[in-house]
Order: structure tokens, then sequence, then C-alpha cells
């Protein structure tokens, strides 16, 4: 049975403790969430720190409000936390549903469904090590697995 833990966000520091323990018990994951307006750290940032520190949990994005991001950089990003972890990524997504957050990303609310669409699209062409389009060329680096990693949609 894998269980995963979601982490406390109230107060960064003490993360790394979390992480340690998770990973020397019995938790198969560890999570994070993600929210623009408030204190919560990026979950980007802070499982590749979490994952350095730690050797056989997985981390895991719950959930990453992806029509938030600019696609071929979130895609460089998962690739790359997903490399450097050995595969240990699960990039969990959404589209989020609270009005400040996308108001403080610039990005409309009301397409936010459609955007994940085109964002996923847009990272499986990545992840596959294809031209990003007619005037440039791949993306890198791989992830650890072809196609990418595992994502999860909430």
């Amino acid at each position: 049975m894998n269980i995963g833990i979601g982490l406390p966000i109230g107060d960064p520091p003490v993360l790394l403790d979390w992480a340690r323990r998770a990973d020397a018990g019995p938790f198969s994951t560890l999570g994070l969430l993600d929210r623009l307006v408030f204190h919560n750290p990026e979950p980007l940032v802070a499982l590749a720190v979490l994952a350095g520190a730690t050797s056989r949990v997985r981390v895991q994005t719950e959930v990453l409000l992806a029509p938030l991001r600019e696609p071929a950089l979130l895609a460089k990003q998962a690739a790359t936390l997903d490399q450097m972890t050995g595969g240990r990524l699960t990039l969990g997504l959404g589209v989020g549903g609270r009005h400040d957050d996308h108001q403080v990303a610039g990005v409309d609310m009301h397409t936010r469904g459609r955007r994940l669409d085109e964002q996923m699209a847009v990272m499986r062409r990545i992840w596959s090590g294809k031209p990003y389009g007619q005037d440039a060329g791949p993306i890198g680096p791989a992830p650890a697995r072809p196609g990418g990693p595992p994502v999860l949609f909430g």
C-alpha cells in the first residue's frame, strides 16, 4: 500500500524535517499544495529542496495551478525535477478556483480549463523531445521517463 502525506505549509523551514522523517518511515509520497496568493512556499522549488534531502520518497504537487504558469517553462521545470529525482516526481495539476490567484497572475479565470488542455499538449510535445516549433528547437532536459512524469488531475 502506498500512503502519501500532504506537508504543512505554514512553516517552510520545518519541511526538511518532515521530508526526512517521511523518507525514513512508511510514507510513499510527499505532497505540497499550490496557491499564489497565500503564504505557502512555491511547490516546485520546495519539492526540489525536499527531493535533495531524501532518497526514496516520491514528490508530488497537490495540485499545481497550471493555468497560472507559462507551459514551456513549466514543462522544463517539471522535466528537470523529474530527471534530478530519478523519476520521483508526480505532477498533480489543476485549474484552480480562486479569483485572486488568477488576477495576480494576469490570467483569465474563465479560460483556465481550455488553457490547461493547451498546456498539456505543449508539455507533452516538449517532453517527447520534439522541436518546440518551426523557429525553436527542442527544450531540455528530457524527463526521467519517456513522455514525462506521471500527471494527475485534481
